[in-house]
């Protein structure tokens, strides 16, 4: 399945990427509710009380790590359609070590 922004309706190309996305976003939520249910049935309140205060956290590097993915592939696409530029390779590159540099 292609996405031609083009061509194609905006309505169409729209639901393309919601998809993905929200199918992704529900993963992790039931991820998380196995994930509390194990926790739960195993070690009682006190680990529930541990998952409530480490999902903030966990939501907050899935959603930097998703921001330097989709920012990177924005940047590489822009790059990569002018045909002269020669600043895909470093583009590239730079997403590899921005996450190792957020590192403590």
């Amino acid at each position: 399945m292609s996405i031609n922004l083009k061509s194609d309706p905006i309505q169409k190309s729209f639901i393309q990427y919601l998809l993905p996305a929200l199918s992704g976003m529900v993963i992790k939520s039931t991820f998380i509710m196995g994930n509390a249910w194990f926790v739960g049935k195993g070690v009682g309140a006190e680990g529930l009380g541990a998952i409530s205060l480490t999902i903030p956290a966990f939501s907050l590097f899935t959603a930097i790590a998703m921001m330097i993915g989709i920012g990177g592939a924005a940047l590489m696409s822009i790059e990569y359609g002018k045909v002269t530029s020669a600043l895909d390779k470093p583009c590239l590159i730079s997403r590899y070590w921005l996450p190792l540099s957020l590192r403590p």
